[in-house]
């Protein structure tokens, strides 16, 4: 968080007061103070310059709220995650990265399942197409998918993870 000058800290003689939103112009910084005071508030600079713009706040408050802000800012950052599979996997590995695949949705992850394609298993494409189907179709409670994309070697699916609240 920014250092702000705060009441005697303020250098300057003279300043330019902001009061309730409304500019009381430019006047003597002990004015300021005094009426600072009064309101049992803070006199805090926010420009700088010849004569500083100064507002007449609750400096704990604004504090507070500044904090909170820059804490609400701090995201977690995207993750992307990937399974990998086969279409020969059998269904009690199948369901082990499924488990995978949930646990990362659920942690608020992306997860990419591709399915690779060998040989002969290039003939059989639709069965990835199946596989991948089942995937979308166990998870869609929890994730929203993209198209599935084919390319030569490969078959895969992108799965969001469904914000929650």
């Amino acid at each position: 968080m920014k250092d702000f000058l705060v009441n005697e800290k303020i250098k300057s003689t003279k300043v330019q007061l902001i009061f309730d939103g409304i500019n009381k112009g430019i006047v003597n910084k002990t004015e300021a103070l005094g009426l600072a005071r009064e309101n049992h508030l803070d006199l805090v600079q926010f420009g700088t310059g010849e004569t500083p713009i100064c507002k007449i706040i609750d400096f704990g408050k604004y504090k507070f709220e500044i904090s909170k802000k820059e804490k609400h800012n701090k995201q977690k950052p995207v993750i992307h995650k990937e399974i990998r599979m086969r279409i020969s996997t059998e269904e009690n590995d199948f369901n082990l990265k499924f488990k995978k695949i949930i646990e990362f949705l659920k942690d608020g992850d992306f997860v990419r399942v591709t399915i690779k394609l060998n040989g002969r298993e290039k003939q059989f494409r639709n069965m990835g197409v199946e596989r991948l189907n089942d995937v979308c179709e166990k998870v869609k409670d929890i994730a929203t998918f993209g198209k599935i994309e084919n390319s030569e070697k490969t078959i895969s699916v992108n799965l969001t993870p469904i914000k929650k609240g």
